[in-house]
């Protein structure tokens, strides 16, 4: 019983260890690319690209976005669902609309691998 109990201290908890794996495929299998443009005097546009390097498609892709003061301190956070499925080896395109800030960090927060090589 103590081994089943000191396995599992060092392993952690089972959920960190998940989030840990899919944060490292995102930045494995995943890759974001995309730039910022006004729109107007309060709000902003993100446009770039998604490429997938694995052999399934991404369906249910959300960006995590926050928003930098000049400081780049955090000062707004927003998540963004992406339309569609990024094709397996292939790359699709996204637009989304934020409010308006000195600078952004955007991730891939989530996605969904699908069955198949389909897409779309």
């Amino acid at each position: 019983m103590w081994i089943v109990a000191l396995i599992l201290l060092l392993l952690g908890p089972p959920a960190a260890r998940a989030q840990d794996l899919f944060a490292a495929n995102a930045d494995r299998y995943l890759r974001l690319e995309w730039q910022a443009a006004p729109r107007d005097a309060t709000t902003t546009r993100l446009s770039g690209t998604i490429d997938n390097e694995y052999g399934s498609p991404a369906a249910n892709v959300r960006l995590s976005i926050e928003a930098l003061d000049r400081d780049g301190r955090v000062v707004a956070t927003a998540t963004r669902p992406l339309a569609g499925v990024v094709p397996n080896f292939g790359r699709s395109a996204f637009e989304v609309t934020v409010p308006a800030a000195a600078a952004y960090r955007v991730r891939i927060s989530h996605w969904d691998w699908l069955r198949g090589g389909g897409g779309g």
